[in-house]
């Protein structure tokens, strides 16, 4: 196996565990298992983390379709940057400082740019060769 491909397969087993982590969150949430599903955010946000720095890595060892980065790369950022919307917004709830439907609100607002970023980064990846 080439460095490119142990790569994106790291890269694709922490992206799949963190969307499990993610699922599992909003499951935990749904059904009130409130320290459970902060157990699970943390999970998620450490996942994504490590799945940022692979998507990175993969980045560098594949040579990338430049229209698909130029789409993919402010939906990731925004992305991740929408993280912290749902984190605060749960946080302020969790402490009764705001609505539940704020929360949810905010959760949406990071799921749009995050699952748009996912599918254009997939697009990207098979449009891509080893470097």
């Amino acid at each position: 196996m080439t460095e490119a491909q142990s790569t994106v397969a790291v890269f694709l087993a922490v992206y799949a565990a963190t969307g499990v982590a993610l699922f599992t969150a909003m499951f935990l949430g749904h059904k009130g298992r409130v320290n459970a599903h902060i157990a699970a955010i943390l999970v998620f946000l450490a996942g994504f983390a490590v799945t940022v720095y692979f998507a990175d890595r993969t980045g560098r060892v594949y040579d990338l379709d430049a229209r698909w980065k130029a789409i993919h790369l402010p939906l990731a950022f925004t992305a991740t940057a929408a993280t912290l919307l749902p984190v605060a917004t749960g946080f302020l709830h969790w402490r009764g400082k705001t609505s539940l439907r704020l929360h949810k609100a905010a959760i949406v607002l990071f799921l749009l740019p995050f699952v748009a970023a996912s599918v254009t980064g997939g697009i990207m990846l098979v449009h891509s060769t080893a470097k």
